[in-house]
């Protein structure tokens, strides 16, 4: 008893366009997907857990921020990291950062108290901004 060959050109056929629909819609979608809370929040974690302590900012071209980076390195040893993250889309490197200052700033607020982050950026910038008034 023989049986009919169950791989036929009609089939290949429609596996095929089936799998260039899949590639097509997997192309267009993912993209789109903010994917990079858990690689972020992973990231962040296998930093903490190693003594890195970093915040992920967008670029800055403030004058005021180079003081900041040293300043936050040199008194509390958190690194301000001015890159986006990985490189790769908007919606991701957003995703990425959101999730990684989210353990981030929850593990150097244990340390080093409330909000250290800002408040350090925020007095640099307000003695830069009274610095050049007086210019």
């Amino acid at each position: 008893m023989s049986y009919p060959s169950v791989v036929t050109p009609r089939r290949i056929a429609i596996a095929a366009l089936l799998a260039l629909l899949g590639l097509c819609v997997a192309a267009v979608v993912l993209p789109h997907l903010p994917v990079g809370g858990p690689l972020g929040s992973w990231m962040a974690s296998r930093d903490v857990a190693s003594g890195v302590y970093a915040y992920q900012t967008p670029l800055l071209s403030v004058p005021w921020e180079k003081e900041w980076k040293r300043t936050m390195h040199c008194e509390y040893g958190i690194q301000i990291r001015g890159e986006s993250a990985l490189g790769l889309n908007k919606a991701f490197g957003e995703s990425y950062n959101q999730a990684y200052n989210r353990v981030q700033l929850a593990a150097i607020e244990s340390r080093f108290g409330s909000n250290v982050v800002f408040t350090i950026r925020d007095r640099l910038r307000q003695a830069w901004n009274t610095r050049t008034a007086k210019s």
